[in-house]
């Protein structure tokens, strides 16, 4: 249990100003009060709040979600977490019953929080090995991805054998890269679309062909900050 003054539930806690709070003392005394257990005293004639955190989502997310409804937040962490889904807006849309501006507006929020991580981005710097000159430099991101299949009647099938699937993709890009008449190829016939887009369909042509796929697509999985991810697991078990 902590124990703050005035001032340092402010500062530390509230972060917001002591003025602010004094005008507005029981809005602020409610909202602690969804994560906290609060209990205020007065010592030697000064205030003191005790706090003991609450065993539930609004302590376990440690942000003010404002106006944001928590079953929505708890409800779109459970599909995500559970991982049957594709997990873009439309599919997390029909899976929680919310429209898909409600899950955009709210994965946002869940991202500006640290709740739902970003990817890692890695810093690659080619070096000419005869001269020791830097050749390129290059980020690219480090994320996994879920690969799925578009159906003619527009539904989103999640693919079985994801390691599978994933390796196959990157032996295509691979192999294209490395073939040397590529890109003259993409110059006579393709009217000279980038070669990163030419690239890309060629590679899906071909893992549809192979799997049997009517319109194969992949999309960056969502991942849950792994400091409350099991917290989180416990939460929702328990719940």
């Amino acid at each position: 249990m902590g124990k703050y003054s005035t001032k340092e539930l402010c500062e530390q806690v509230l972060k917001i100003k002591y003025d602010t709070f004094t005008v507005h003392k029981q809005r602020y005394l409610n909202k602690l009060r969804l994560a906290y257990e609060v209990y205020e005293t007065t010592e030697n004639g000064m205030i003191y709040y005790y706090l003991k955190p609450l065993n539930n989502l609004y302590t376990i997310l440690n942000c003010d979600i404002g106006k944001r409804d928590i079953d929505i937040i708890a409800n779109i962490l459970k599909v995500i977490m559970k991982g049957d889904i594709v997990p873009v807006r439309a599919e997390i849309a029909k899976a929680t019953n919310v429209p898909e501006g409600t899950v955009k507006s709210y994965i946002n929020f869940l991202k500006k929080h640290e709740i739902i991580m970003g990817p890692e981005i890695e810093e690659f710097v080619v070096i000419n090995g005869e001269t020791g000159e830097i050749v390129r430099e290059y980020k690219k991101k480090k994320t996994a991805y879920v690969y799925y299949d578009i159906k003619q009647d527009g539904s989103r099938e999640k693919l079985l054998g994801q390691n599978l699937i994933h390796n196959k993709h990157g032996a295509l890009w691979k192999e294209k890269f490395e073939n040397q008449d590529y890109l003259h190829l993409v110059i006579r016939n393709l009217n000279y679309q980038p070669l990163i887009s030419v690239v890309r369909k060629d590679v899906w042509n071909e893992m549809n062909n192979t799997f049997g796929l009517n319109k194969g697509a992949r999309v960056e999985m969502l991942i849950i900050n792994s400091e409350i991810r099991e917290q989180l697991n416990e939460y929702f078990k328990a719940s």
